[in-house]
């Protein structure tokens, strides 16, 4: 079975047991952490560049996926239920998509030439943690409250939910 398909199958799970958007998008935030905490340990321990960078690829794959989900999936259907009333929240983040990008390219830069990633690395997770307070306290939330229940069900069955996110009783 591809990754893909058991990682639907565990969104699938989550919007079973979850009654909303915010619930499974904290799920897949959770995942996404776990991710970024095993490219951390690794940078930390000083571990073998072939292994920081599996791990940054990694990253590079969840993050892209999750962006993915959010700017052709939520976002999209978040505007035309709120009638545009979200544009700005979104837009604000989407500008943040764009600059985390950037600097998940400067990452992948200082690793690719050897150097050491931890001023690179610390320069996303910053910004990425800001992102994902303001995605929880105000977008996620406002799906919950706007998208009508059969639209918040097809949303969260659709979450891309990574599978560290199944090892929750793990760092």
């Amino acid at each position: 079975m591809k990754r893909q398909q058991v990682e639907r199958g565990v969104a699938r799970e989550i919007g079973e047991a979850a009654s909303s958007v915010s619930k499974g998008l904290d799920r897949a935030h959770d995942g996404l952490g776990r991710v970024v905490r095993s490219l951390e340990r690794r940078i930390k321990s000083g571990a073998e560049h072939s292994k920081i960078f599996e791990s940054f690829a990694r990253l590079g794959r969840v993050f892209a996926e999750h962006l993915r989900f959010e700017e052709e999936e939520l976002f999209p259907n978040l505007l035309i239920v709120t009638g545009h009333q979200a544009r700005t929240a979104i837009d604000i983040l989407l500008a943040e998509h764009i600059e985390l990008m950037k600097r998940l390219e400067a990452l992948r830069a200082v690793i690719g030439a050897g150097k050491d990633p931890a001023e690179a690395f610390t320069n996303f997770r910053k910004l990425l943690s800001v992102h994902q307070a303001r995605e929880m306290s105000l977008v996620y939330p406002l799906s919950d409250m706007l998208l009508p229940p059969s639209l918040r069900k097809l949303i969260v069955e659709h979450l891309p939910v990574p599978e560290e996110a199944r090892r929750r009783n793990t760092p």
